[in-house]
This record gives structure tokens, sequence and C-alpha cells, in this order.
């Protein structure tokens, strides 16, 4: 059995090319008989192309519901408003269902084709938007799809085969809904019966949480995360989410170093041995905000554990570093931030 691979640039780059058919189509569908290809050369290319805009807006990540008519049934997008996120602000990616239901597969492939269409036609370098969603115990967000037992339960069986085959159901139902990235596994560990996403932790201790958590993205990813029944995985939150100081949700944690890497580490330390992408999130270690630490995104993370995938913050969570943290004297000043910091 393989082990996760990591979601490096070349890997996103194989991830994206099925949205985009007349983009790389020479690339085959059938995964098993697919040698992966290097696309390094091919991103610096693009990336010399790009202007400074359109480098920021691809690290932009806008919730479905900034784009969509209210009120709608079935789902209608604005194309002013998606021509002037894509166009105007050049965002690179979109997240979420926007209406806080399920939708239909023609509503998503309604909703994909759109946005993607816009990509492909009327951007300058033809980039593909990175849609992402969470599919964490079953594509929810879509009707009909298979839903299973939350995440604390599956790793509660200590069957990581079971845990990587419901991730592959999983992975299979939302890709047929257009969507090529969740964010799952759920790495936290779920020391606070007050933490309200308790029962979304692949948890049963650290080590069954890290082998949870590797047969979870295995069943996401399979051999090749390009091909048409599999997703780009997401390991969240890092580090320390679910152990907040007043056991409410997205609160600080104070968590001392020789406890955050013995208990709080060791679930990203398994499935990030060849790495995946990360949620950032809004715990503190030394009393600075993860968002804002160069220890736990550059030392730790890159230096110490050799993860060189891609990092993404959770809702809203630089802003924060202004409007909750205060360790930002400006809306504006945590801007530049995360690329200082290990992000990429």
């Amino acid at each position: 059995m393989k082990p996760p691979t990591c979601l490096t640039p070349s890997k996103l780059l194989r991830t994206l090319h099925w949205q985009l058919p007349m983009w790389l189509m020479s690339f085959s569908l059938a995964a098993h008989a697919v040698e992966s290809k290097n696309y390094d050369a091919e991103i610096e290319t693009l990336l010399s192309k790009m202007s400074l805009e359109e480098k920021v807006g691809q690290m932009v990540q806008i919730d479905l519901g900034v784009v969509m008519v209210p009120n709608k049934t079935p789902i209608q997008l604005d194309s002013a408003r998606l021509r002037e996120a894509l166009l105007n602000y050049q965002v690179g990616s979109i997240l979420n269902n926007g209406p806080g239901h399920a939708l239909s597969l023609d509503e998503w492939h309604y909703v994909i084709k759109t946005i993607q269409d816009i990509a492909a036609r009327e951007t300058p370098n033809k980039i593909p938007v990175l849609y992402g969603i969470d599919s964490i115990h079953g594509a929810s967000y879509t009707l009909g799809s298979t839903l299973f037992p939350q995440n604390i339960a599956m790793a509660a069986t200590r069957n990581p085969e079971l845990v990587r085959r419901a991730a592959e159901v999983s992975a299979r139902e939302t890709r047929a809904s257009g969507i090529r990235w969740t964010f799952a596994p759920v790495l936290d560990v779920g020391t606070s019966r007050a933490m309200g996403a308790l029962a979304g932790n692949l948890w049963g201790g650290s080590a069954a949480g890290g082998r949870a958590g590797a047969a979870t993205i295995r069943g996401f990813e399979g051999d090749d995360v390009g091909s048409p029944n599999h997703v780009a995985a997401c390991m969240k939150h890092y580090l320390g989410y679910s152990y907040p100081f007043n056991g409410k949700d997205r609160s600080p944690a104070l968590i001392p170093d020789p406890e955050l890497r013995e208990f709080f580490l060791p679930p990203f330390m398994r499935p990030c041995a060849p790495g995946e992408d990360r949620h950032g999130q809004l715990g503190r270690s030394e009393r600075r905000p993860a968002h804002a630490s160069k220890y736990l995104l550059t030392d730790l993370l890159r230096g110490e554990l050799g993860f060189d995938g891609i990092v993404v913050s959770d809702w809203e969570d630089v802003i924060r570093l202004h409007t909750w943290h205060a360790v930002a004297d400006s809306p504006k000043r945590p801007s530049d931030w995360p690329s200082r910091r290990g992000w990429t």
C-alpha cells in the first residue's frame, strides 16, 4: 500500500488539470496506468507570466455565497459578482456550497461548470479555480450521497481498511459533484469534551488517530490524486485546535511545547511522512497565534517534519490576527505574514 503523498505544486496541477479539458488533455484517465509527471517546469513558466496581483489573488479563497444569487432554488450564481471575483480580484479558490444545504448533482455541475468556464476562457492565464468542501464523513453537501458515522466512531473501530474504504466512497461521490478537494481528515486530538467539533476528530489516541488519518488520505487520493475517482485531502487543524483554553470552538489554545509534541503533533506526523496539505488554525503556542508562528509553520512543520505541501488558513483566521488576536495593528497588516512564515 502506498503512503499518502504530498500536495506539492506539481501534484496540485495534476488535481486541477481535469477541470480544464483543453489543458494537458493528453493525461490519461486510468490512474493505475499513469506514471506521475513532474509539472515543475510548467509551473515555473506559468508563474513567470503571472502578475503580482494574480499571484495574490491565487492565495485568496472565498465562500460560494459571495457570488450566489440569494434565496434561489435551484441555486443560481450571480454572473457579474462571479466575474468581479475571478477577473477583477483574480480569486484562485472557492469553498462551501452557498445555501447551507445539500445540492443535487445537476446543481453542483452547473456551479462548477459556470465557475471553470470563466476561469478557463476569461482569466489572463486560464488557471482553473481550486474548489474545496467539507466531505468529512461522506459527501454530505450532495443530495443522495452516502453518509458514514462521524470520524470519532470510525477511528474507534481500530480498522484502518474500513476507514480507507469509507474515504474512497466519499472521494468518488465528491468527484461526481465536480469537486476535487476535501477539507479532511480531521486529526485533532479530542481531549476536551466541551469542544463542539469533538465528533469530527479521527481520534482514538494519538497513534490511532495517525493511522486512521493516513488511511483516510489513501482512500481520498488513491495512487493518483488526479484520477476521476479521487480528491485531494487536507489534514486539519494544525495545531492544537481541539484543546481551547475556554472549551469553546475556535478559541485560543495555550499548550506548552512538550505537551504539544507528545499529544497533538503525532497524528500529523504519520501522514506527514510524505505529507499532505494542512489547514492552519487559530490556536496559540507560546502565546503566539498559529497563523503568525514561524516556529509552527516553518521550523516545526517544514524543517522538522519535512512537509513541502500547501498550507491553508481556516475561516477568516488571517484577518483575525488583527480582529481577534490583536497581534496586527490594522486589518491590512497580516496580509503579507503568511508568505513570511512558511505559507504557500
